[in-house]
């Protein structure tokens, strides 16, 4: 974090990226990425794997606390934050089963902010009549 000692606020560097599959990203220094750029947070969407097939090297990134949450169907969307910041309660839940089967909400809450890392592949019209 970048400290504004003028304004007495700190600066969050945040990143969110649509990685195509956590593995694809592994095989191209994901790792050294984050950390060359010196990200507080970074969002993944599309992480595309399974919790607990997600291999130790990125669940565990020295410095940062890692959130997962992945679709019902395997191979499938999914999202991921990965964090300097501690949250004090995550989540992901939308509260509509159709959206929640498919891992695209994971929300952490900070002392000062709530995240919200969203995956949406999809675009809709929604017409309403106000009678």
């Amino acid at each position: 974090m970048i400290q504004n000692n003028k304004q007495k606020t700190e600066i969050i560097k945040i990143a969110s990226w649509n990685v195509n599959g956590l593995g694809a990203i592994n095989k191209k220094s994901f790792k050294d990425f984050i950390r060359q750029n010196d990200f507080d947070i970074v969002c993944l969407q599309e992480i595309k794997i399974q919790e607990e097939k997600i291999p130790d090297e990125l669940r565990d990134i020295e410095g940062y606390s890692s959130y997962f949450y992945s679709a019902a169907r395997p191979g499938y969307s999914g999202t991921a934050v990965y964090s300097k910041i501690k949250a004090i309660q995550s989540g992901n839940s939308f509260g509509q089963s159709c959206f929640d089967d498919e891992g695209r909400l994971l929300w952490l809450d900070f002392k000062d902010f709530i995240l919200f890392n969203t995956y949406n592949s999809f675009i809709f019209i929604l017409s309403v009549k106000i009678i």
